[in-house]
C-alpha cells in the first residue's frame, strides 16, 4: 500500500465522523482513540504498511475532493493547514521513512496534544527531505458557530471546512458577543452562502471546460470545412482546365472498357 487517507476520531464523536465520511467518496481508514492525534499517527505507523498517509481530523468537511489527488501527487510530506503553525491540527501527509526517525510521544492530556501540535510537528518537518504546501490554505474565519453541541471557530477554504472546538491560541480581533443567537444565525447563513458559491463555482468551471471543448470542436470543424472548400475549388478548376478537356475522349474510352469488363 502506497498512500492512505486516515481520519482521526474518538468515542462520542459519531456525528462528526459521519458528516465527514459523507463528504468523501474514496476509501479511508478511521482510527478511534489510541491517545489523541499522536497516538493515532503512531498506530497507523505501527499497524499499516503504507508509505505515506494523509492525516485528517473528524471535524473536517471536504468541499473539493481534488485535495486528495493534489497532496498525493506532491513528493514527500506536506501541510494542508497552517493554523496555529504548519501542520496545524496535525493535518497533512506523513511519510513512514520520516516517522521511523522520530520519537512519537505518548500523550495523556489535551494540553500535551496542543503543545506537541507545534513542538513535535516542527521536529518532524526538520527531518523531511521533501516538504510542501500543495494546496492553497488561505482561510475565511467564522467565529462561534455552534455545531453538535459546542461552539466552533470555523475555517473555510476551497477544499474543506475545519470546525475547531479547541482554538489552542487566542483568536485575533475577538469581540464579546452581544447577541449570540443572532451572531450564530448570521454565521450559519454565511456558511450556507459559501457552500452555494462553492457549488456554483464548480459548475462554472465545468461549463467553462465544456465551452472550451465546444470551441475547440468548432475550430476543428471550421478547419475541415475550409479544407473541403479548397479541395472543391481545386476540383472545379481542374475540370475547367485545358488538360482535363483534352483527356475527355480517353476517359470515355476507359469508361467503355470498364463497362465491357
Amino acid at each position: 500500500m502506497k498512500d492512505l487517507v486516515v481520519i482521526a476520531t474518538s468515542s462520542g464523536r459519531e456525528d462528526w465522523v459521519k458528516e465527514m465520511l459523507s463528504s468523501i467518496s474514496r476509501p479511508v481508514v478511521v482510527v478511534s482513540d489510541f491517545g489523541y492525534e499522536l497516538g493515532k499517527i503512531k498506530w497507523v505507523f505501527e499497524n499499516t504498511n503504507c508509505d505515506r498517509f494523509l492525516f485528517l481530523q473528524d471535524s473536517l468537511v471536504i468541499r473539493d475532493e481534488s485535495l486528495f489527488d493534489q497532496v498525493f501527487e506532491a513528493q514527500g510530506s506536506s501541510c494542508i493547514m497552517d493554523i496555529p503553525t504548519c501542520l496545524g491540527s496535525y493535518m497533512g501527509v506523513y511519510e513512514r521513512s520520516v516517522l521511523s526517525k522520530i520519537e512519537i510521544p505518548v500523550i495523556h492530556t489535551k494540553e500535551e496534544s496542543i503543545y506537541h501540535e507545534i513542538a513535535w510537528t516542527q521536529k518532524y518537518i526538520e527531518l523531511c527531505e521533501n516538504f510542501s504546501h500543495p494546496i492553497s490554505i488561505v482561510h475565511k474565519e467564522l467565529e462561534t458557530v455552534r455545531k453538535f453541541g459546542r461552539e466552533n471557530l470555523l475555517y473555510v477554504n476551497q477544499y474543506y471546512e475545519k470546525w475547531k472546538g479547541d482554538w489552542g491560541i487566542p483568536v485575533s480581533n475577538y469581540e464579546t458577543i452581544v447577541n449570540p443567537v443572532a451572531l450564530q444565525r448570521v454565521n450559519l447563513q454565511m456558511l450556507e452562502k459559501s457552500r452555494v458559491i462553492q457549488g456554483l463555482t464548480s459548475e462554472n468551471e465545468h461549463l467553462k471546460r465544456t465551452s472550451e471543448l465546444v470551441n475547440s470542436l468548432e475550430g476543428g470543424i471550421a478547419f475541415v470545412n475550409n479544407e473541403l472548400a479548397t479541395k472543391n475549388a481545386e476540383i472545379i478548376a481542374l475540370k475547367g482546365s485545358t488538360v482535363w478537356k483534352l483527356f475527355r475522349p480517353y476517359r470515355r474510352f476507359l469508361e467503355v472498357v470498364g463497362l465491357k469488363r
